[in-house]
C-alpha cells in the first residue's frame, strides 16, 4: 500500500503530463528519497529484531525507538537542508542545464525528506507490536488522501504535483506518528523534543549556506562548482560544530552507531571535552 502510495505521482504525471515532466519530477523524488533510503532504511532493518524483543517493554522501546529516530534526523534534516538550498548548482553540476526544472521540485520535495526520516521507523513500531491491522488501516487512508492530492495538483505541472504532496506530507504527519506512538505509550512531544536541538541546528546551517551562496552566485558571480564545494563545506563544518558545542546526546549516539569509521572523530572528540574541562 506504502508502495502504491509513493508512486501514484509518478504514475499520473507519466499519464497525464508526459514523459518529459515524469522525468523531472521522477529525478527530484529519487534525490529526496535518497538519504531516506540509505540511512533510515538501513536502520530500521538492523534495528527491527531488538525492537520486536522489547515489545513488552515499552519504557526501553521507547528509549531506542527515539534515539534511532534522532540519529537518523543527524544526517537527512541537513542533508535535506542542504539540497534544498542548492538544489540549482546540484543539478547543473551533476546532470547539466537540461535538467533545470528538477531544481524548483527538488525545493519542494527536500521537507517531504525531512518528515519521512521519522516517520520510515513508524512501521517497525506497527510490527514489533503486532499491529499490522492498524498499519494497513491507517496506510490505507493515508494513501487515498495523497493520491487525491496528486490528481487536484495536476492542473499545475509538476510543481503543483510537488506542492500538494509537501502540505499533506505537513498536515498528516502528525497523525501518521501519533497512531503508532499510542501503542508504545510515546507522546509526539518526546521526539519533538529529540530532535529539537537538530532542527535548530539544521536551520542555522541553511541560513548560513542562502547567504554564502547569495554572495558567490550574485556577488562574485563564482561558477557553480566552486558554490556548491565552498557551501558544502562550511555548511557542514558549522552544522558539526553547533551540534558539538551543544554538547548534543545525539552527536555521541552517531558517532557510536558509526563504528570503527568514525573512532578518529571519536578521539577528537574526546580530545576537545578535555581541554574545555582543563581550560575551564
Amino acid at each position: 500500500m506504502t508502495y502504491f502510495a509513493r508512486n501514484a505521482d509518478n504514475l499520473l504525471i507519466g499519464k497525464y503530463l508526459g514523459a518529459a515532466p515524469l522525468g523531472y519530477y521522477a529525478l527530484a523524488d529519487n534525490i529526496m528519497l535518497f538519504p531516506v533510503q540509505a540511512v533510515g532504511q538501513t536502520l530500521r532493518r538492523v534495528l527491527f529484531p531488538a525492537f520486536a524483543a522489547m515489545q513488552s517493554d515499552h519504557a526501553r522501546f521507547r528509549q531506542a525507538y527515539l534515539r534511532a529516530s534522532t540519529a537518523i534526523a543527524f544526517f537527512t534534516f541537513p542533508l535535506m537542508a542542504g539540497a534544498a538550498v542548492l538544489a540549482p548548482e546540484l543539478i547543473a553540476l551533476f546532470l547539466g542545464p537540461r535538467w533545470g526544472p528538477v531544481a524548483p521540485v527538488l525545493r519542494i520535495l527536500a521537507p517531504i525528506g525531512m518528515l519521512q526520516s521519522l516517520t520510515t521507523m513508524t512501521a517497525q513500531i506497527y510490527l514489533a507490536t503486532g499491529s499490522t491491522r492498524a498499519m494497513f488501516r491507517w496506510n490505507t487512508l493515508f494513501s487515498a488522501v495523497l493520491i487525491a492530492g496528486f490528481v487536484a495538483g495536476l492542473p499545475w505541472g509538476i510543481v503543483g504535483v510537488a506542492a500538494i504532496y509537501a502540505v499533506l506530507s505537513f498536515l498528516l504527519v502528525s497523525p501518521t506518528l501519533a497512531i503508532p506512538f499510542r501503542l508504545i505509550g510515546l507522546p509526539l512531544t518526546a521526539l519533538w523534543k529529540s530532535v529539537r536541538l537538530i532542527v535548530v541546528g539544521t536551520a542555522a546551517m541553511a541560513a548560513v549556506v542562502a547567504a554564502l551562496r547569495w554572495v558567490l552566485v550574485y556577488r562574485l558571480e563564482a561558477p557553480a562548482v566552486a558554490t556548491l564545494g565552498v557551501c558544502v563545506v562550511m555548511g557542514a563544518a558549522f552544522y558539526f560544530l553547533f551540534m558539538y558545542n551543544r554538547r548534543s546526546a545525539v552527536f555521541r549516539d552517531v558517532l557510536t552507531l558509526a563504528g570503527p569509521r568514525w573512532s578518529v572523530l571519536k578521539r577528537l572528540a574526546d580530545l576537545l571535552q578535555a581541554a574545555d574541562v582543563v581550560s575551564g
